[in-house]
């Protein structure tokens, strides 16, 4: 099976490829989320978000790598079947705008 290059390539994806499946596991499990494989393969194809509890979690073991917003981002990329241009130039979305 060949993997969807979009999904590894934005900054949730390439984190999790980077930090492998195996190890995201394990450490979620760690820190008292018992997180399955699968779990995980579904947040990077795009058909779920992770829970609140999980995503405090997820963002403290990527030790400032992730936001919020890049897992939201990356569902909504993934499912639309392209990349956004505020991604890959790092510009927030409007909602969160800090002027």
């Amino acid at each position: 099976m060949r993997r969807d290059p979009l999904r590894w390539r934005t900054r949730f994806g390439s984190f999790v490829s980077s930090y492998t499946v195996v190890a995201l596991r394990r450490d979620l499990c760690a820190a008292g989320h018992a997180t399955q494989p699968q779990t995980i393969y579904s947040w990077v194809r795009g058909l779920s978000l992770p829970e609140p509890a999980r995503l405090v979690a997820l963002l403290k073991i990527s030790r400032g790598r992730l936001r919020p917003e890049d897992v939201v981002t990356h569902r909504e990329e993934v499912r639309s079947g392209r990349r956004s241009t505020r991604a890959v130039l790092g510009v927030p979305a409007q909602g969160n705008r800090r002027d």
